[in-house]
Order: structure tokens, then C-alpha cells, then sequence
């Protein structure tokens, strides 16, 4: 497999950045109408569900065989699920496959949830960046560690999220950092050296 470098695309504001995230996913769709989502909802992201659902609506987003996977969920929560039911609002899938953080067993929804994201190679990823470098809800200290899992990251909220191995491996990932306040971790992500405090550089 050849590893491309990352490709930066700076655009004026968080709608363009939307707007240029869904056409990327709707051709990405077109050319493998089954593809394997890995989404989350959030600030970041926002703008292009809400593109994606006006493909949607003009017939246009060749969804209706796709899965979309989940990225992450709070413990004790139904938060990020809820949301992005809510995002995908409008868009036929194959499937939609979520994460239960109010699951009595948070390890055993780990590995059910691992298994379905591992059954076959993810065809895309997308998150936002987060301004402390952080990306699926893992803050740093972060390692480059692949599967779903429980983090209790320091002075953070427990989660349960894929690794950034996982992300990693993807055939394609893309990261959307919005605001001027991800600017020193967009740079550190793509030209420092990957570390534990830069979760996003073990991406590259």
C-alpha cells in the first residue's frame, strides 16, 4: 500500500470546509456505493452532514448501500449516537452502526463494536481536529493504539472510541480542523514529530 502525504486545503470558513468534506464523500460514494463510514458529529463536521443531506434530498448521494460506523461515545451517555441519528437525518444507509455508553458491560461493547469496525477495511474516516490536538476523543496522552476501547484520559470524560490505529489504517481519512484556535495543532499534526501530546500526528 502506498501512503500518500497529508494534502492540506486551507478554505475561508467552516461552510466551505463543509461543502468541499461532502462532495470528497459523495464522490468517495459514487465510486463505492457499499463504502464503510467511520463519522462522527460535533462542531467540525456539522456543515458537511448538513451538505450531505441536501445531496440527499436532490437524489443525488448514492447512500443507500453504505455503512456508517460510529467513532465514539461518552460513558454513561447516548450523546454522540443521538447525534448523529440526527445528522444522518434524511439519508437512506445500508446500515447505521452505534456505540452504547450506557451499556452495563462498556468492555463488552468494546469488542462488539471492535468486531463490526474490523469486519472489513474502513474506505473512509472522518473527524475534526480538536485545538489540543485531539481527534475521536482521544486527548492527549495518546498512543497510535488500534481497536475500539475505554479511555479515562487525564482531567477528560471516559469514552469509548476507536484507536487512532484504527483511523490510521483507513484507506481514507480526512481531518477537518475549523477556527483559528486548531491552527497550533493543525501544524503540529502535520510537521512535528508524532508524539503523545499530539494525538492527530500519529494520523500521519
Amino acid at each position: 500500500m502506498t501512503l500518500l502525504p497529508p494534502a492540506p486545503l486551507v478554505l475561508a470558513d467552516a461552510e466551505r470546509v463543509g461543502s468541499l468534506a461532502a462532495e470528497l464523500v459523495l464522490n468517495r460514494l459514487i465510486a463505492r456505493p457499499a463504502a464503510r463510514l467511520l463519522l462522527e458529529p460535533g462542531s467540525a463536521p456539522r456543515t458537511m452532514f448538513s451538505a450531505l443531506r441536501a445531496h440527499a434530498l436532490a437524489g443525488e448521494l448514492p447512500s443507500a448501500q453504505a455503512t456508517v460506523l460510529q467513532l465514539s461515545e461518552l460513558v454513561g451517555a447516548t450523546t454522540e449516537r443521538d447525534a448523529l441519528r440526527t445528522e444522518l437525518r434524511d439519508i437512506a444507509l445500508g446500515a447505521l452502526v452505534t456505540l452504547d455508553g450506557t451499556a452495563a458491560d462498556l468492555e463488552a461493547e468494546a469488542e462488539r463494536h471492535a468486531a463490526a469496525v474490523e469486519a472489513s477495511p474502513v474506505d473512509l474516516a472522518v473527524v475534526g481536529l480538536d485545538a489540543d490536538g485531539g481527534v475521536a476523543r482521544d486527548a492527549p496522552p495518546a498512543r497510535r493504539a488500534s481497536g475500539v476501547r475505554l479511555i479515562r484520559g487525564d482531567g477528560s470524560e471516559a469514552a469509548l472510541t476507536v484507536g487512532l490505529g484504527t483511523l490510521f489504517a483507513a484507506r481514507e481519512l480526512i481531518v477537518l480542523a475549523v477556527g483559528v484556535e486548531t491552527a497550533p495543532a493543525l501544524r503540529a499534526m502535520l510537521e512535528d514529530a508524532p508524539a503523545p501530546a499530539n494525538p492527530a500526528s500519529w494520523l500521519r
